[in-house]
């Protein structure tokens, strides 16, 4: 194979062929709103698409024969194949338009694969983006079209006018000596920044060999007119909207107060067009942790009889924090008036990744939740002031957001993304401690009462066996009163116990004035117990009747309504100081093999009865 297409210059026949025999390939430049359409002017404030298109120009600086070949006897392929690599400088009015660097560069869609696109962040300024670009991620040929090769995304800033974008050979901004070192550094250059073809040998094209004609375009910068103003709203459930897809303005839902880290949810896409007006189009970029979350699905009128909006342009990967998605409909009248349109849901779940999610880690002081917020960063909008009128252009007011607490799922001890019985034995090592800044207990105290009790290791055990694979159905059990937020639920450490007659447990180690008669739970059968000289204490016990006194759950998948049945509630039994802590352990065990499999159910016994072993992580 010939190494650059420079060697086949002397076989150009025609007059016009050697005109044109340095136009390998070609760079074009254009300007589309979010929704797709080619723009000429753009609103102060509004966002926008820069798109680099390119493409192979063989068939016209080629001969017409089906292959080449040289005075060695190499031959090439002069038809045009397609681009393997092509990088390009962007050359902009950084007073005019600023790139969007939280949305990103992205390569263009179709076969063959691109790789991510890049860009020269340490090299480029406001400005100027240096060495944009990718590479093709196979071999195989093209079909000889142009194709779009990376999207850069753009905001038109408040200076109004024209103004003009161009990209242009990487090498044409650096300046090397006329020597042949510098020669020799020039193209050492271009060979690192290379725009190459497919099947067109491994030298990198001179800037004389790609045409930038058509990578020049003007754009204006207009004044713009009122915004569509965008609500979010973080939910568990879907929010019931009228048959319109609409809801008053002035009732749209609250935000959920808190999620723990393995909850599914919705974020709701609200939106009310300009006075006068209503909406067709809204593109919206939004910008959220994605370590702790990822996109799963979206909701519109495809999959959703409610809503009136369709969804397309959807960007989005588990390796980005932003989502990109489009939403349009035929109907009219939509989003004025005083109702807020819902354009759509995003269904988001937990991020499975290793790593990711809220660390599990409070030492010091009880667990705090972390602030997960979701970002309007860019957008546009086509509005409409009535049937026969234009799609007029239309900013949304961006930096509108949403936010909640987010707690780590306080059972999984070890950040592993699974209760198991690796986590329960960090519990029962632990019973009747109390939590202190020296001991780093305080994550295992799950009602905050000061101590590692047996309510710990209840609520431990009822949680065994949920993971991040099936959280969607296996709610999470919380005590009642969680999250405490500010300790506000919780007992001091060092505040006295009185028992009462509400009270289901008492904290293991406490000194306890044994009641004269047993507190009971009245919907249960107390056993006879034997008297003993022994003091005695109240110790919890599980009970299986349904209940909604004690505990509470994170929520359910929105999409798979499951309610647990018979939850358990905890009462009280009186029995001998020596016996409690093993009765507990054993029904801990009986309880967790409903939920496990075979090989577990025999780790069950392996875990108790090694609880002298300092290392917790057993090898199940």
């Amino acid at each position: 194979m010939s190494k650059s297409l420079r060697r086949y210059r002397p076989l150009f026949e025609t007059l016009e062929a050697r005109e044109v025999l340095t136009a390998y390939m070609g760079v074009t430049l254009q300007a589309k709103d979010l929704a797709g359409n080619t723009i000429t002017s753009v609103a102060a404030g509004q966002s926008f698409n820069l798109q680099v298109w390119v493409d192979d120009y063989r068939y016209i600086a080629e001969a017409s024969a089906n292959y080449v070949t040289d005075p060695d006897g190499d031959q090439y392929n002069p038809n045009p194949l397609g681009i393997s690599s092509a990088f390009v400088d962007i050359l902009y009015n950084a007073g005019a338009f600023d790139f969007d660097s939280v949305t990103g560069l992205k390569s263009g869609s179709g076969s063959p694969g691109l790789g991510a696109a890049s860009y020269n962040a340490v090299t480029s300024s406001d400005g100027k983006l240096e060495r944009v670009g990718t590479i093709q991620t196979s071999l195989a040929y093209g079909n000889g079209l142009a194709r779009l090769w990376v999207t850069v995304p753009m905001i038109a800033e408040s200076t109004l006018g024209q103004f003009t974008i161009s990209a242009q050979h990487p090498v044409t901004n650096e300046t090397f000596p006329n020597t042949t070192e510098g020669n020799q550094q020039r193209r050492a250059f271009i060979d690192n920044n290379p725009s190459v073809l497919l099947a067109g040998g491994s030298v990198a094209l001179n800037p004389n060999e790609v045409d930038y004609s058509g990578a020049t375009l003007t754009l204006e910068i207009v004044e713009p007119g009122a915004p569509v103003d965008i609500e979010l709203r973080i939910v568990k459930t879907p929010t019931a909207v009228d048959s319109n897809g609409e809801i008053n303005s002035n009732m749209l839902p609250n935000d959920a107060e808190w999620l723990d880290e393995w909850d599914n949810f919705y974020v709701e896409v609200y939106a009310t067009a300009p006075d006068s007006y209503y909406l067709k189009t809204v593109t919206l970029t939004l910008n959220f942790t994605n370590s702790y979350h990822n996109v799963l699905s979206f909701s519109d009128a495809s999959n959703d009889s409610s809503l009136k909006f369709t969804t397309s342009g959807k960007s989005y990967n588990n390796g980005t924090s932003n989502v990109t998605v489009t939403f349009s409909t035929a109907l009219n009248g939509l989003g004025d008036n005083g109702k807020s349109a819902l354009l759509g849901r995003i269904y988001f779940g937990p991020d499975t990744g290793t790593g990711a999610g809220v660390a599990n880690a409070a030492t010091t002081d009880y667990p705090a939740p972390v602030d997960t917020k979701f970002t309007l960063t860019s957008g546009a909008a086509g509005v409409q002031l009535n049937s026969s009128a234009p799609v007029e252009p239309a900013i949304l007011s961006i930096g509108s957001s949403t936010n909640a607490d987010l707690f780590a799922v306080p059972y999984d001890l070890d950040d592993d993304k699974a209760i198991s019985l690796v986590d329960l034995t960090y519990i029962v090592r632990n019973i009747g401690t109390p939590v202190t800044t020296s001991n780093k207990l305080y994550r295992m105290d799950y009602t905050h009462d000061g101590y590692i009790d047996l309510v710990d290791l209840a609520m431990m055990i009822r949680n065994i066996g949920t993971s991040t694979t099936n959280a969607k159905s296996s709610p999470r059990i919380y005590y009642s009163g969680f999250p405490y937020f500010g300790s506000a639920m919780g007992l001091m450490e060092g505040e006295s116990i009185t028992l009462s007659g509400n009270a289901g447990f008492v904290l293991e180690g406490e000194s306890i004035v044994q009641e004269s008669t047993p507190i009971e739970n009245t919907t249960s059968t107390t056993a006879s117990i034997p008297s003993s000289t022994t003091s005695s204490t109240y110790v919890p016990l599980f009970i299986a009747e349904p209940t909604t006194s004690v505990t509470i759950e994170s929520e359910s998948d929105p999409e798979v309504d499951s309610a647990l049945v018979g939850q358990e509630t905890i009462g009280s039994a009186l029995t001998t100081d020596g016996d409690a802590q093993t009765l507990l352990i054993i029904d801990a065990a009986e309880q967790s093999l409903k939920e496990e499999s075979t090989s577990d159910s025999d780790a069950v016994d392996e875990v108790f009865a090694d609880l002298a072993v300092e290392d917790p992580h057993l090898t199940m």
